[in-house]
């Protein structure tokens, strides 16, 4: 199986996960969006972790077509740690900003071969 996802669809929808604090971006770091600092209870509160959901595929680097890696800024979003931008960068395996999970059963997939594509942060 390889560690890289190509992703060839034009729109891919990624969720950050359970508004965990990373070295970058702590409880009151300064956001990019709404709400100026990091608030870690209300990330906490926003993205609760399902724990009955299954893993397709864990800590995987999703390469564009060029092969540039998708990499999120976790303090790139509002103080709720939503709205996290995706920008495509130099792959670099050491950067845990281009983890993604992949989930493929739990209580926010709503169609039968639904999935989700979550930061592994």
């Amino acid at each position: 199986m390889s560690s890289a996802i190509p992703a060839h669809a034009p729109y891919t929808r990624l969720f950050p996960r359970q508004g965990n604090s990373t070295d970058s971006c702590k409880d009151g770091s300064p956001v990019d969006g709404p709400g100026e600092k990091l608030n870690g209870e209300a990330a906490a509160e926003a993205h609760q972790i399902d724990a009955k959901a299954v893993f397709g595929s864990r800590a995987v680097s999703i390469k564009t077509f060029d092969g540039k890696c998708l990499t999120i800024n976790p303090c790139g979003g509002d103080f709720r740690q939503n709205l996290i931008p995706v920008q495509t960068t130099a792959c670099d395996v050491a950067d845990n900003k281009q983890n993604f999970d992949i989930i493929t059963k739990g209580k926010h997939i709503q169609q039968e071969d639904g999935m989700l594509i979550v930061s592994a942060l």
